[in-house]
């Protein structure tokens, strides 16, 4: 077997020796071994659907407040199994977000055709000032 074809196949990782590595070693020192850096390493995690440790994961280890690892889920019908650096990775399938429908100015409304904001002012722009040619409309008084 030439030397090329050996070190290929030492550069596969499955999904499953990428999660057990990625649990047991800092994703610095894990990038530094696979030749890429931390952000690649997440999203290959991405790819592969491997959870990653949290924020703070390590140092929480180091005093032994650690949380346990969640397990690996199964892999769905169409991710990628195995990474290979010299191969691009898969995109991982997203599930469409579902966002609530927001109200709009409009249909806040209602059947006074204003913003709810102005509901009750309209009296006291009515008691103004008498008014001359290019004035704006001030209310009596001081605001509360």
């Amino acid at each position: 077997m030439p030397p090329s074809a050996k070190a290929s196949e030492e550069s596969e990782v499955s999904r499953e020796d990428l999660y057990e590595q990625v649990w047991t070693t800092p994703a610095s020192h894990l990038a530094k071994k696979f030749g890429v850096s931390g952000s690649y390493l997440a999203r290959v995690c991405d790819a592969l659907n491997v959870p990653r440790p949290p924020v703070g994961y390590w140092q929480k280890k180091a005093v032994g407040k650690d949380k346990p690892r969640p397990d690996l889920p199964p892999a769905s019908p169409g991710d990628q199994l195995r990474w290979t650096k010299d191969k691009p990775i898969a995109r991982p399938i997203r599930k469409p977000i579902q966002r609530k429908a927001q109200s709009t100015p409009a249909a806040q409304t209602g059947k006074t055709g204003r913003h709810p904001i102005l509901n009750g002012v309209e009296g006291h722009f009515r008691k103004t000032r008498k008014l001359d040619e290019g004035e704006f409309l001030r209310p009596y008084g001081n605001p509360p």
